[in-house]
């Protein structure tokens, strides 16, 4: 998931595996990871998107990986115009 440093905090994230025979695998802390965002054209010091990655443990054929986050916005992109988007397929859903 992408996130800007200058207008996002990530406030906490939660990442799972559910095993085909229905143990579940909470994933450590140190297997999610923060990378700066490649810049295009070699300008770095223009980017600040980030992303974070998850590294799950052990997939096998059959797994279901899950994910929570919560993501605060400090800053609107424009004066008193807070927005974020996201689409999801319905049936990516498991509980």
């Amino acid at each position: 998931m992408e996130f800007r440093k200058a207008v996002d905090v990530i406030g906490w994230l939660q990442a799972w595996l559910i095993k085909p025979d229905g143990t579940r695998v909470v994933v450590p802390a140190s297997s999610i990871q923060t990378q700066a965002e490649e810049a295009q054209e070699g300008a770095s010091q223009f980017t600040d998107t980030y992303t974070k990655s998850i590294v799950y443990p052990t997939v096998e054929v059959d797994s279901r990986v899950g994910y929570r986050v919560r993501i605060d916005h400090r800053t609107a992109d424009f004066p008193r115009l807070y927005w974020s988007s996201f689409t999801l397929n319905r049936d990516l859903f498991y509980q």
